[in-house]
């Protein structure tokens, strides 16, 4: 991915052998020596037609030129072009550095929980689906009790950032990430605003597992300490207050095992 390419742009878009017989060698070496960077052509063709005053055309870019500078795995072109990029296209720099570092740290990352527990990965994943889903598809949620989902987060950067959000409904990802001061939230955004997204038709079905899973891991945590509860009062010999919890141990289990009253269940 390091090939130090360049891309030759002829007048008239035509073959070099055509080109040659019509203009002469001299002025396909001219033509030459004003080759350009592949990186700085495919940003450029990218760029064509596109409003970055717009915000999600804005965010769109940052992922495609993020991905660019990600597959050069010299360490100094990478902070070239991350400059380079930022210059020429007026991207902020920190913002384009943030999804760059977060891109790498991703894919470290997705090493690191091939040896975490199924449910803690799956968290996780849960958790970023809904926060991206919160940021692009906010419609999706409609009357939903934001700050109880996001009470049921693990992670504490996804969980700030979600407080943030239900706080400001409808707020722009970048404004967000402009008033963060604190570099786990703004690392975790740049890995939300770099995330190649889902296909518009399957979003909603794929938000609605999310939601699931995160609300499930979270009734298993309840019924473990209803289990420790279970257990004293069983010692105690309190009957009344046994049979109360187990009747909600029921419940719970009932609650667990459908998605419908998963996604209405708060907390």
């Amino acid at each position: 991915e390091d090939i130090n390419a360049k891309v030759v742009l002829l007048p008239e878009g035509g073959d070099p052998d055509d080109f040659i017989s019509k203009n002469g060698k001299e002025s396909l070496l001219r033509c030459i020596d004003k080759a350009v960077p592949i990186v700085d052509f495919y940003l450029n063709e990218t760029l064509k037609g596109v409003n970055l005053n717009d915000p999600h055309e804005n965010i769109s870019f940052i992922k495609t030129a993020a991905g660019m500078v990600l597959k050069l795995k010299d360490p100094v072109k990478r902070g070239f072009y991350i400059k380079r990029i930022s210059e020429n296209f007026g991207i902020d720099e920190s913002v384009l550095r943030l999804a760059v570092n977060s891109g790498i740290k991703g894919v470290e990352r997705r090493h690191e929980r091939q040896g975490v527990r199924g449910s803690s990965a799956g968290t996780f994943q849960a958790e970023f689906i809904i926060l991206w889903a919160l940021f692009n598809y906010p419609d999706e949620f409609g009357g939903m009790d934001l700050p109880s989902l996001v009470n049921c987060f693990e992670d504490e950067a996804f969980k700030r950032i979600g407080t943030l959000a239900a706080e400001k409904r409808g707020a722009d990802i970048m404004e967000i990430m402009d008033a963060a001061e604190d570099e786990a939230i703004k690392s975790r955004l740049a890995e939300i605003v770099s995330f190649n997204g889902i296909e518009k038709d399957v979003v909603s079905a794929t938000l609605k597992d999310s939601i699931v899973k995160l609300k499930r891991e979270r009734l298993k945590k309840d019924e473990i300490a209803l289990m420790k509860e279970i257990k004293d009062v069983e010692k105690d010999g309190d009957a009344k207050l046994l049979k109360t919890l187990l009747e909600k141990k029921l419940k719970l289990k009932a609650i667990s095992s459908s998605p419908e009253e998963l996604l209405k269940l708060t907390w």
